[in-house]
Protein backbone atom coordinates (compact mmCIF):
# COMPACT_ATOMS: atom_id res chain seq x y z
CA UNK A 1 0.00 0.00 0.00
CA UNK A 2 1.72 3.23 -0.72
CA UNK A 3 2.37 5.71 2.00
CA UNK A 4 -0.08 8.34 0.91
CA UNK A 5 -2.83 5.86 1.61
CA UNK A 6 -1.51 5.07 5.30
CA UNK A 7 -3.18 8.40 6.59
CA UNK A 8 -5.80 10.86 4.66
CA UNK A 9 -3.92 14.04 5.29
CA UNK A 10 -5.65 17.14 4.54
CA UNK A 11 -4.81 19.75 1.61
CA UNK A 12 -3.80 22.91 3.76
CA UNK A 13 -1.42 20.49 6.42
CA UNK A 14 0.24 18.88 2.89
CA UNK A 15 1.14 22.23 2.10
CA UNK A 16 2.08 23.59 5.25
CA UNK A 17 4.93 20.37 5.37
CA UNK A 18 5.90 21.07 1.81
CA UNK A 19 6.68 24.76 2.79
CA UNK A 20 8.74 23.61 5.68
CA UNK A 21 11.28 21.89 3.08
CA UNK A 22 14.70 23.69 2.73
CA UNK A 23 14.59 22.84 -0.81
CA UNK A 24 12.54 23.81 -3.58
CA UNK A 25 9.76 22.20 -5.19
CA UNK A 26 7.42 23.65 -8.13
CA UNK A 27 5.10 21.96 -10.37
CA UNK A 28 5.48 22.98 -14.06
CA UNK A 29 2.19 22.29 -16.55
CA UNK A 30 2.43 20.66 -19.79
CA UNK A 31 2.61 24.28 -21.12
CA UNK A 32 5.25 25.15 -18.55
CA UNK A 33 3.24 27.18 -16.59
CA UNK A 34 3.88 27.17 -12.67
CA UNK A 35 0.77 25.06 -10.74
CA UNK A 36 2.48 25.03 -7.30
CA UNK A 37 5.82 26.23 -5.42
CA UNK A 38 6.79 25.99 -2.09
CA UNK A 39 8.05 28.81 0.33
CA UNK A 40 11.38 27.85 -0.85
CA UNK A 41 11.14 27.73 -4.39
CA UNK A 42 9.43 31.61 -4.05
CA UNK A 43 12.20 32.94 -1.92
CA UNK A 44 15.01 31.30 -4.83
CA UNK A 45 12.95 32.46 -7.32
CA UNK A 46 12.62 36.10 -5.01
CA UNK A 47 9.11 36.23 -6.06
CA UNK A 48 5.25 35.50 -4.34
CA UNK A 49 2.94 32.91 -5.56
CA UNK A 50 0.31 35.30 -6.76
CA UNK A 51 3.26 36.70 -9.30
CA UNK A 52 4.65 33.38 -10.68
CA UNK A 53 1.64 30.99 -10.42
CA UNK A 54 0.19 30.51 -13.85
CA UNK A 55 2.93 31.99 -15.31
CA UNK A 56 5.32 30.59 -17.55
CA UNK A 57 8.61 29.51 -16.81
CA UNK A 58 10.45 29.73 -19.43
CA UNK A 59 9.37 33.76 -20.55
CA UNK A 60 8.87 34.35 -16.57
CA UNK A 61 12.76 34.00 -16.30
CA UNK A 62 14.27 34.00 -19.38
CA UNK A 63 17.77 33.73 -17.95
CA UNK A 64 16.89 29.88 -17.79
CA UNK A 65 16.64 29.78 -21.30
CA UNK A 66 19.85 27.22 -22.84
CA UNK A 67 20.25 26.22 -19.00
CA UNK A 68 20.99 22.34 -18.42
CA UNK A 69 17.59 23.02 -16.42
CA UNK A 70 15.66 23.91 -19.07
CA UNK A 71 17.57 21.23 -21.78
CA UNK A 72 16.27 18.64 -19.18
CA UNK A 73 13.02 19.58 -18.19
CA UNK A 74 11.89 19.55 -21.97
CA UNK A 75 13.42 16.19 -22.34
CA UNK A 76 11.84 14.96 -19.23
CA UNK A 77 8.44 16.48 -20.52
CA UNK A 78 8.91 14.34 -24.17
CA UNK A 79 9.97 11.03 -22.58
CA UNK A 80 8.69 11.14 -19.13
CA UNK A 81 12.10 10.34 -17.83
CA UNK A 82 13.33 11.41 -14.57
CA UNK A 83 16.75 13.58 -14.93
CA UNK A 84 18.84 15.23 -12.52
CA UNK A 85 21.08 18.49 -13.66
CA UNK A 86 23.36 20.78 -11.70
CA UNK A 87 24.39 24.18 -12.34
CA UNK A 88 24.88 27.54 -11.33
CA UNK A 89 22.33 30.19 -11.48
CA UNK A 90 23.76 33.83 -11.61
CA UNK A 91 19.98 35.24 -10.72
CA UNK A 92 20.45 33.50 -6.80
CA UNK A 93 24.32 33.36 -6.94
CA UNK A 94 23.96 29.75 -6.05
CA UNK A 95 24.69 26.11 -7.17
CA UNK A 96 21.81 23.88 -7.26
CA UNK A 97 21.03 20.31 -7.78
CA UNK A 98 17.79 19.39 -9.52
CA UNK A 99 15.88 16.64 -10.03
CA UNK A 100 12.81 16.88 -12.80
CA UNK A 101 9.90 14.09 -12.48
CA UNK A 102 7.42 13.44 -14.74
CA UNK A 103 3.98 13.55 -13.87
CA UNK A 104 0.43 13.79 -14.73
CA UNK A 105 0.55 17.54 -14.96
CA UNK A 106 3.54 17.79 -16.28
CA UNK A 107 6.59 17.98 -14.42
CA UNK A 108 7.63 18.07 -10.76
CA UNK A 109 11.27 19.39 -10.06
CA UNK A 110 12.48 18.74 -6.87
CA UNK A 111 15.94 21.50 -6.04
CA UNK A 112 18.92 21.35 -3.79
CA UNK A 113 21.20 24.01 -2.88
CA UNK A 114 24.52 22.35 -3.19
CA UNK A 115 26.69 25.96 -2.95
CA UNK A 116 28.68 24.94 0.00
CA UNK A 117 29.53 21.23 -1.22
CA UNK A 118 30.48 22.31 -4.46
CA UNK A 119 32.80 25.24 -2.81
CA UNK A 120 34.43 22.64 -0.44
CA UNK A 121 35.16 20.35 -3.26
CA UNK A 122 36.64 23.60 -5.76
CA UNK A 123 38.50 24.30 -2.61
CA UNK A 124 39.30 21.05 -2.52
CA UNK A 125 40.44 20.04 -5.93
CA UNK A 126 42.63 23.78 -5.33
CA UNK A 127 44.11 22.25 -2.36
CA UNK A 128 44.99 19.17 -4.14
CA UNK A 129 46.68 20.92 -7.09
CA UNK A 130 48.73 22.83 -5.03
CA UNK A 131 50.03 19.97 -2.72
CA UNK A 132 51.33 17.70 -6.40
CA UNK A 133 53.06 21.21 -7.60
CA UNK A 134 54.56 21.25 -4.22
CA UNK A 135 55.65 17.40 -4.51
CA UNK A 136 56.93 18.41 -8.08
CA UNK A 137 59.31 20.91 -6.93
CA UNK A 138 60.64 18.82 -4.13
CA UNK A 139 60.96 16.18 -6.48
CA UNK A 140 62.63 18.46 -9.08
CA UNK A 141 65.17 19.71 -6.45
CA UNK A 142 65.70 16.34 -5.41
CA UNK A 143 66.67 15.11 -8.61
CA UNK A 144 69.05 18.51 -9.66
CA UNK A 145 70.85 17.62 -6.32
CA UNK A 146 71.93 13.98 -6.99
CA UNK A 147 73.28 15.09 -10.28
CA UNK A 148 77.19 14.66 -10.41
CA UNK A 149 78.86 18.05 -11.19
CA UNK A 150 80.62 18.62 -14.42
CA UNK A 151 84.32 19.39 -14.80
CA UNK A 152 85.48 21.05 -17.38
Amino acid sequence: MPIGHIKSIDHKTLLSVLDELDDSLFILSHDWKFLYANATALDRFKASGEAILGRNIWTHYTSLDQTPLQLAARKTMADKRQREVEDYYAFTGRWYRSKIIPSKSGVIIHGTDVTEKKQITDMNKSLILTLEQALDMGASRKKDQKRPESTS
